[in-house]
This record gives structure tokens, sequence and C-alpha cells, in this order.
């Protein structure tokens, strides 16, 4: 279900997505946005692959109700449980463990670029969060008990917290400077400062199995941009892409030529965030 967030009681707000095709949402575990693009990224832990999802793109018969995804990440992605975006880097951040080692990957934002940043003293990793402002990844291992943070490039490995106040964590988000972690030991919410852990609380207890926990405010939700042209995946021209019949625009950090199925505007000036314009090869949901 879509809904307004300031709007989730009215009976106009929720909107049902579309009856998948060719799968069930029901193995679909976690959804990131990509606030720039209007992309989804959709996980998938049963099928072990994490999709590409145009948002509220017209289908040939013009209608609003479908999406165009494209297998973005299938190869060595055992049950994949976590992940965070970072548009302005061009960056996905996501955990796995499965038959395969447990780690926490980074990965441009079409799938590329692929990068381990944790692989060691790492169990049962679930929830992944980004601070935007500082470029630090957060992460919550349920086994080990412990919430950890990481910079971008795999350096800066922190201990957080650890123990008995953070015990059987599942998902995790960062806002100004508190983290809030979703507990299955007293089916709680937790607040933790991440400058000092000592300064903590319990926010609700007694709930029904908290899953995914997420902050909704402008600062979640950082454009960086030069204000007199806008951001390039916001704006249509002149970085319109007109030679496909299905697009997606995707920052990237690390800017390269896409083979095949993808492509990029070999005449255009650069620019600060480099764009790339995808053919999907989509699945109907």
């Amino acid at each position: 279900m879509c809904a307004n967030v300031d709007a989730l009681q009215s009976a106009t707000s929720p909107r049902r997505l579309p009856r998948p095709d060719m799968y069930s949402y029901e193995s679909i575990n976690q959804v990131a946005v990509d606030w720039a693009a209007n992309n989804w990224y959709l996980l998938d832990d049963t099928r072990e692959i994490i999709l590409l999802c145009s948002h509220k793109l017209l289908d040939l018969e013009g209608e609003l109700d479908r999406m165009l995804c494209k297998t973005i990440l299938s190869v060595q992605l055992s049950k994949p449980r976590g992940i965070a975006l970072d548009p302005n880097e061009g960056v996905m951040f996501f955990t796995v463990w499965g038959t395969t080692s447990p780690k926490l990957e980074r990965a441009s934002l079409d799938g590329q670029n692929r990068k381990v940043l944790v692989n060691s003293k790492i169990v049962y990793p679930y929830g992944v969060t980004v601070d935007f402002p500082t470029k630090t990844v957060y992460w919550v291992d349920t086994y080990l008990d412990y919430i950890e943070c990481i910079d971008y490039d795999g350096n800066n490995r922190k201990t957080v917290l650890r123990g008995s106040p953070v015990q059987n964590l599942y998902s995790i988000v960062v806002f100004e400077n508190n983290l809030y972690v979703t507990s299955w030991r007293n089916n709680s919410i937790l607040r933790v400062n991440k400058f000092h852990p000592e300064n903590r609380a319990t926010l609700l207890d007694g709930l029904q199995r908290p899953f995914a926990i997420q902050v909704f405010h402008r600062q979640r939700q950082p454009l960086n941009y030069d204000d007199r042209s806008g951001h390039p995946c916001q704006r249509r021209s002149p970085y319109q892409c007109n030679h496909v019949s299905a697009t997606s625009c995707i920052l990237q950090h690390f800017f390269h030529a896409r083979a095949a199925s993808w492509f990029f505007w070999p005449n255009r000036p650069r620019i600060q965030f480099p764009v790339v314009c995808a053919l999907l090869s989509y699945t109907m949901l």
C-alpha cells in the first residue's frame, strides 16, 4: 500500500500497488526510495535480488498503475537483509547473511562498483541506515548485539553500543544526534544518542514484533545541487531522455559509460552530478 504520510487515515490516501504478474510481494522484505529520481529499490530475500523500479512511469496505454523494474543485483547476494540509499553520492548500502559470509556492502545505484565494507566480526547484520552529513553508515547485528558504524570507504569502524541494552535488534534509522532502533527482545523502539550512547531511552514497548522504522523529515531527504539549475534527476531539460521508451534517472558518484542497455549523453557538458539514463529490461508489476 502507498499513502500520503500526512494523511495515513484518509479514505482517499491509501493506494494499493498493482498486483504482481511475475511473483508475489510477500517475498519483498525491504523498500528504499531514491527521492531525487523517484525510483524504488525493492529487496527480495527469497529470490535474493535487488530490483530498481521506476516510480509513476507511464505505460504504453498512458496508465500510471504500473512500475517498470530491472534486476540490478542478483549475483553473490545470499539473503539480503537491509538497504539504505544516498542519492546525492549515488550509492546504496546493504547487508547480507545466508549461505555465504555475512557482510555490509556498498554499490552504485545501478548495482555496479560493489565493494565489501565489513566482513569480519559480523554475524547477523540486519538494518542499515546512512548519516548524510557525516557520510557514515550505521548497522545492527542481532546475533552479536551491537550497533556499529563505518564511513563510506570502509574505514573508521566504531562500536556505538553493544550488549544487553541492544539485544535482538532488527531495524535502525538515524536522525540528527540520535539512533532509533527496533528490538525484538521487548518488542520495543529504543533511542540511542550516537555520540553519548549512555544517553538512551525506551520510547515504546509491548509492540507486536516491530520491524522496519523510518523518520520522515526533510533532513532525511537532502538534495545537494546548484539552486539555479536544480537537481539533474528532477529537471526535464536539457537532460531529458528522448531515445528510450522506459527511462530511469540514476545519480552516480563514479561516472562510467554503460554498455548494452545503459546510455548517457556524450555531448552534454559535465555537470556536478552525472546522470545515467537506463533502458530497463523490465518486469511488469
